[in-house]
């Protein structure tokens, strides 16, 4: 393409955003030979290691209260953009006519005017980043936020395994200070919390506690992990008249990535 040829001419350094987002297609892949910049999704893919399907670029965030502080989904979005040096967003015409996905992720995170457009792309900047300096949120193996009768909290049950994905958009290393509180379902609980596959510690949750984790990240995304180390209960199985087949072990509330 005529742009990806002035791109590779300019020296201007960046990172190229495809769309109709393909990881590793290999036209993608030709095309980098041509314009000699990173792509999100490329072998050649520059800081966004992270699988970018399962982030809020892609992903939708919750709308109503949850377990975590909120964050406007473009506002994470743009930061993450930023974050992977993303300076082109490149739409092409015939793959992306008609897709509603492709016309959600410009009007959230590419700038109203075309950089540049023919017959085969339209080029976007993507919008300036914000302040926004760190992001956590669920990410799989939770139930729905549900509100405590007595406090108002919002909490998530897990069965066995709850995954949050964190992200530090600080320019170095950081320390944080991981919060939350805990309940266990009927009888008390291991709970077992990792970071990127590292043990952070294991708790025995009798009642409701509150605790307070060190936390050291670099730069970027992660992954936490809430694992209960004892089975779930089905509630149903404890009275016949419930209807609740779930499978509940530990429930998380008040998670907060707090300064240290």
């Amino acid at each position: 393409p005529p742009f990806y040829r002035q791109l590779a001419a300019s020296g201007e350094p960046g990172t190229v955003l495809e769309l109709p987002y393909c990881k590793q297609c290999s036209i993608t892949n030709y095309r980098q030979t041509v314009h000699e910049h990173p792509t999100v999704g490329g072998y050649i893919s520059g800081r966004l290691a992270y699988p970018i399907r399962d982030s809020p670029l892609f992903r939708e965030l919750p709308t109503v209260d949850d377990i975590v502080p909120e964050a406007g989904h473009d506002l994470v979005g743009r930061r993450i953009l930023a974050y992977a040096d993303v300076r082109w967003i490149v739409v092409f015409r015939a793959e992306a006519e008609g897709d509603a996905g492709v016309e959600r992720f410009l009007a959230r995170f590419a700038a109203p005017t075309p950089l540049y457009e023919d017959a085969e792309m339209i080029v976007y900047r993507p919008l300036p980043p914000t302040g926004l300096d760190r992001f956590i949120s669920p990410l799989s193996g939770w139930y729905p936020s549900e509100r405590a009768a007595e406090t108002g909290a919002r909490f998530r049950w897990l069965a066995e395994v709850g995954t949050v994905e964190v992200w530090s958009f600080a320019d170095t290393p950081r320390d944080y200070t991981l919060r939350f509180d805990t309940f266990t379902y009927q009888t008390p609980r291991r709970l077992a919390v990792s970071l990127d596959g590292q043990a952070l510690g294991e708790w025995q949750v009798t009642g409701p506690r509150s605790l307070e984790l060190p936390l050291s990240l670099t730069p970027g995304a992660h992954r936490l992990e809430f694992r209960s180390l004892d089975p779930p209960t089905h509630p149903n199985a404890l009275d016949p008249a419930s209807k609740d087949d779930r499978a509940l072990s530990l429930a998380i509330a008040n998670l907060v990535l707090a300064d240290r």
